[in-house]
């Protein structure tokens, strides 16, 4: 960055702190406007700019630069700092479901899944509704839970009845068989072997995905191994940028 810019940086900082000490909340934003044509990438810069949004009663437009900012901190590492974001969004806007959804995502991937599945619930819950594009994004994250989840029962359950609401037969059957296998690990063999063959038989397919893959472990931890490495991870859920936007500015 050039001297001049580095002065004009400056300048607006204290400009900027200036306006907020006087409470001046439109004048600050202005200047954090032009700080971030500076910083474009800075997800501090972003994170501030929300703030000041708040202090100005402007919340939609808050949120909406604490959702970028937050992107942005999880693209560089910095999961903690993202998880703080996100924690704020929902003191504001408690049913947002992108910050539900990414504190379910990034908790699990911690190991806090108590917190995580709370927050995984609440994004089932509020998405249920949603048609459209907004939908197609919903249900690829619901098979994401697959994943993240595959041993919660009450995210199963309501991912078997978010599933067979949309006619959508294999994604259900996905979700029965990791039942079937929580069953089974709970001492109830027999009842899983039941429950999978009902699940086979209406649904063949499901064999092909990984959760069978899973089944097929619990029966004789031996085998199938090689299926299941060509099975696991044949679907992509990473999303391009336009649809993340889509999603948060649905919120």
């Amino acid at each position: 960055m050039g001297v001049r810019l580095l002065s004009k940086l400056s300048q607006l900082k204290q400009k900027a702190y200036q306006a907020g000490k006087n409470r001046n909340w439109g004048e600050a934003i202005h200047c954090y406007e032009q700080i971030l044509e500076i910083e474009k990438n800075n997800p501090t810069v972003v994170n501030e700019l929300g703030d000041l949004c708040l202090k100005a009663g402007e919340v939609p437009r808050a949120i909406k630069n604490f959702l970028t900012a937050a992107s942005r901190y999880r693209k560089t590492g910095l999961l903690n700092n993202s998880v703080a974001i996100y924690k704020k969004i929902l003191r504001h806007d408690d049913s947002n479901l992108s910050a539900h959804w990414y504190l379910a995502e990034t908790r699990a991937g911690q190991g806090l899944t108590v917190e995580g599945q709370d927050h995984a619930v609440k994004f089932l819950t509020g998405g249920d509704a949603m048609a459209g594009d907004l939908a197609e994004i919903f249900l690829k994250r619901c098979t994401k839970l697959f994943e993240l989840y595959p041993s919660s029962p009450v995210i199963l359950e309501r991912l078997v009845g978010i599933f067979r609401s949309r006619d959508m037969a294999l994604e259900a059957a996905r979700a029965q068989t990791l039942q079937a296998c929580c069953v089974f690990e709970d001492g109830g063999q027999d009842t899983a072997k039941e429950q999978i063959e009902k699940i086979v038989g209406a649904v063949p397919e499901v064999r092909n995905y990984p959760e069978f893959g899973r089944w097929s472990q619990l029966l004789d931890p031996n085998a199938g191994q090689a299926n299941q490495e060509a099975d696991f991870n044949t679907v992509s859920f990473d999303e391009p940028e336009v649809a993340s936007a889509a999603d948060e500015s649905a919120e």
